[in-house]
């Protein structure tokens, strides 16, 4: 590889971009993670009442829910989302404004 005169190389360094278990990145991972403890804990419950099947379903398709929020990227025609962060970004943006306490502030309010 030539390198232009005002490049150098750079060693390679881990980031939040590179792959951990071959598909997911760090972050992926993170937002796959509590997913995965509700699954257990919905199995486990589930099969306390005898109906694992449907446990086992349920959480599978939340799973796959969960799992196509977080591989599939904002497409760039969507800009004002943030090209290329995954789409559970901007939902949990929108799910914290809803829930997030809202003030109005008023200039001299106790006064009267």
């Amino acid at each position: 590889m030539a390198l232009r005169f005002d490049e150098a190389e750079v060693p390679h360094q881990m980031k939040d971009e590179d792959i951990w278990f071959r598909f997911f990145t760090k972050s992926q991972l993170m937002a796959l993670a509590p997913v995965v403890g509700i699954d257990f804990v919905l199995i486990k419950i589930t099969a306390a009442f005898k109906i694992l099947p449907v446990g086992v379903t349920i959480a599978f398709v939340f799973s796959l829910a969960a799992l196509v929020l977080v591989m599939i990227k904002i497409p760039e025609n969507m800009y004002l989302y943030g090209i290329g962060k995954p789409l559970y970004v901007p939902i949990a943006q929108w799910l914290l404004r809803k829930v997030g306490k809202k003030k109005i502030y008023t200039k001299n309010y106790k006064d009267k």
